[in-house]
């Protein structure tokens, strides 16, 4: 098998080991309706990563776990499996849950239809968020208030002398 591009006949020809490989991954048990949690291998953002095997190892890569769950599990009104990713737009997971793999919370919509849809108001620490922001092609949030007592802590840091033993 060469390498995997989303456009070619091997990519959506998946052999049964690799979806039951990638099933096995991930969490169905509270139901068709809910989020399945990729139980794999996670980036530093937070996003599931499934390994995509090749003959050649020079050829094996990572595919973001919920764009695999996309491309194998989402069938369009022919029965075809998705072949390509409109241009203006992008994934866009429902339910705001990093590690689900539901193709029934996915979407595709363009940057800013996920800025106004987006569902999360407050930060972790309770509070409230701006709109997300581009930032280096990516959407991000900074909870400002979090941002400033971070900020104040690392300055308050520098500042303190530490004796010498």
């Amino acid at each position: 098998m060469t390498k995997y591009d989303e456009d070619s006949k091997e990519f959506h020809e998946q052999t049964r080991e690799m979806v039951d490989r990638f099933k096995s991954m991930v969490d169905q048990s509270k139901g068709p309706d809910a989020c399945w949690n990729w139980m794999g291998p996670k980036r530093q953002d937070g996003y599931g990563l499934f390994f995509l095997e090749s003959e050649d190892p020079r050829d094996d890569q990572f595919m973001l776990a919920h764009r695999y769950a996309w491309f194998v599990f989402s069938p369009m009104p022919d029965g075809k499996h998705v072949r390509h990713i409109p241009e203006d737009k992008v994934y866009s997971q429902k339910c705001e849950n990093k590690l689900c793999c539901n193709p029934k919370h996915m979407s595709f919509l363009t940057r800013s239809e996920i800025s106004r849809n987006s569902k999360k108001k407050v930060c972790v620490n309770g509070h409230e968020l701006p709109a997300p922001k581009m930032k280096d092609g990516k959407m991000i949030r900074v909870c400002p208030e979090c941002n400033r007592i971070r900020q104040a802590e690392y300055r308050k840091s520098k500042s303190e002398v530490l004796p010498f033993d």
